[in-house]
């Protein structure tokens, strides 16, 4: 562009910005497939398994996230135990799954609550399998609305669908 002027960007911004682009695409794809095996919520996608890094799919939800959590005001902290092997997931579904459990956590913050925490975690239990954990410091979910939450349509929001838990 004519007048426009050019600004070098760091490597480690360029790396950033290219995983975003490519978690952005995944998910985009996942979106996809997602809205698509929507069509009939009777029927549960059948999981198309491939051996995954839980790890690196929860460090791309939560880069994708990042902007919308700072702007409010919501920290979200890590603890991704390292040990943790490849496993057989479906990862666009594990991804709208983990992103759903994100977005629920973020909306569970009182407005006067000063400070808004997210924990994402992944560990071996003693067992030796995968546990994922998304876990908020909010408000909490009302005893009489509890009993319900996985019921399709059921909804706390105003402008929730009550689909969100009910498909994950």
């Amino acid at each position: 562009v004519n007048g426009a002027e050019e600004v070098p960007i760091q490597k480690e911004d360029m790396e950033d910005l290219m995983y975003s682009l490519k978690t952005i695409e995944s998910r985009s794809e996942g979106l996809i497939r997602f809205l698509n095996e929507f069509r009939n919520l009777t029927h549960t996608p059948t999981p198309k398994l491939k051996n995954e890094n839980i790890n690196v799919l929860l460090e791309g939800i939560c880069l994708l996230m990042s902007k919308e959590l700072k702007g409010k005001s919501i920290t979200v902290h890590k603890s991704l135990d390292e040990r943790i092997p490849e496993i057989p997931i479906d990862r666009e579904l594990i991804e709208q799954v983990i992103i759903n459990l994100v977005k629920n956590a973020s909306e569970a913050f009182d407005s006067e609550q000063s400070e808004k925490n997210i924990w994402v975690t992944s560990n071996l239990d003693a067992k030796k399998r995968v546990v994922i954990t998304v876990k908020d410091d909010g408000a909490g979910i009302e005893p009489e609305a509890l009993t319900k939450i996985f019921i399709p349509f059921f909804t706390t929001k105003k402008n929730g669908s009550g689909i969100g838990l009910s498909l994950s």
